[in-house]
């Protein structure tokens, strides 16, 4: 959705761009289940007050990892930087789901620029202990958007 597409923006209004997509995706850690994948951002593009699209950015990027740990009902482990190697700013979160008791979930906030993007990936274990999906399968697939990710919002992310 791009703000400038809606009724009543006016140039003197901050221009935004995001969307909100959901697949299926079938990870490279070895699962019989599918995992469900959901991916938000929100690109700020122009700012025409004081403040910057990264600045405007940077305070999105802080309200949303407030909550980000809605959702997971026990948290194994949270953090900052996790990869920072490709974001500007990124914190995450994992552990059970709060929806279903045998569901993992790993959600990753990230910046780039002016652009501030969510990753949630929520995945059933294998196993009848109801063990939690390895933080590390997440992280695998998490690196592969991310790395592509940092590329592509450097091309087409103005600074």
């Amino acid at each position: 959705m791009d703000s400038a597409q809606e009724d009543g923006y006016s140039s003197d209004d901050i221009r935004t761009v995001s969307d909100d997509c959901d697949w299926k995706l079938v990870p490279e850690y070895n699962s019989v289940y599918p995992w469900d994948f959901d991916f938000s951002y929100e690109a700020t593009i122009t700012s025409p007050g004081k403040e910057t699209p990264v600045e405007i950015a940077s305070h999105q990027f802080e309200d949303r990892a407030k909550g980000l740990e809605s959702g997971v009902a026990s948290v194994e482990d949270e953090g900052e930087g996790a990869f920072s190697e490709f974001t500007d700013r990124s914190y995450f979160v994992y552990g059970a789901s709060g929806s279903d008791s045998d569901k993992t979930t790993y959600v990753l906030l990230a910046q780039v620029k002016s652009v501030v993007y969510e990753v949630r990936m929520d995945a059933t274990s294998d196993d009848s202990t109801s063990s939690l999906v390895p933080k590390s399968a997440f992280e695998s697939e998490v690196k592969k958007l991310a790395s592509r990710m940092e590329v592509d919002l450097g091309i087409w992310v103005p600074e």
